[in-house]
């Protein structure tokens, strides 16, 4: 049986596969793993495990504001544009 609508039909795609997030941290613009534990991204339709992420400290969190600060101080990022600072 076909069943008319007059409407138009939408193609169903499937989503985009899993894409791993960055398990770890940036801090002073390393990559550095989070040291307060972690956790296991789970698929809930299958139950297993995708990826496990770390979690960041409050010392972690500290030494990223800190090289943040750092990096706002700097003569050479204080004069650049906008497009240069991001690296574009």
């Amino acid at each position: 049986m076909t069943i008319t609508t007059g409407r138009p039909v939408r193609e169903h795609t499937a989503p985009p596969a899993f894409q791993p997030v960055p398990d770890e941290i940036l801090v002073g613009g390393q990559w550095v793993t989070g040291r307060g534990g972690g956790s296991e991204i789970i698929n809930p339709a299958t139950g297993a495990v995708l990826q496990t992420v770390s979690h960041a400290t409050v010392d972690d969190v500290d030494a990223a504001v800190a090289a943040g600060h750092r990096a706002a101080e700097a003569p050479s990022w204080r004069i650049s544009s906008p497009t240069s600072a991001r690296g574009s």
